[in-house]
């Protein structure tokens, strides 16, 4: 709701903004999962976390200065959010294949299904 009061109350600009995360997320997953395929995936893991820490700082500082109606609020959150999609991309693929590795096989769905809910039950608990 907060970048919604930022965006104006304007639901267009809020699509947006959450579009650009997803543009971005889908743009980075594809050469990331190629990456992955080729060389080590704690690597990309490590970028991804490096990265994430950055976003987190990022969306905390752009969050305290954001005006509500602000253009360059907006813009400001617009970027920490496309951040956050890369980070998405890179961490999303790499952690499930070394799940997926680190499993047997024909338990993987299980712990794919786990992992979903457990996301699914944090998400709703943040």
């Amino acid at each position: 709701m907060f970048l919604l009061e930022v965006a104006g109350n304007s639901t267009f600009k809020f699509g947006v903004a959450e579009g650009l995360q997803g543009l971005s997320q889908l743009v980075t997953a594809f050469p990331i999962g190629w990456a992955a395929d080729r060389y080590k995936r704690k690597y990309l893991l490590w970028l991804g976390g490096v990265l994430w820490f950055a976003f987190i700082a990022l969306q905390g500082w752009a969050t305290y200065h954001a005006t509500a109606s602000s253009t360059g609020s907006f813009i400001q959150l617009c970027i920490v959010l496309c951040i956050g999609g890369v980070t998405n991309g890179i961490i999303g693929g790499p952690l499930m294949a070394l799940l997926d590795d680190s499993v047997e096989a024909g338990f993987r769905s299980d712990m794919e299904l786990f992992y979903f809910n457990i996301m699914r039950l944090l998400e709703r608990l943040i």
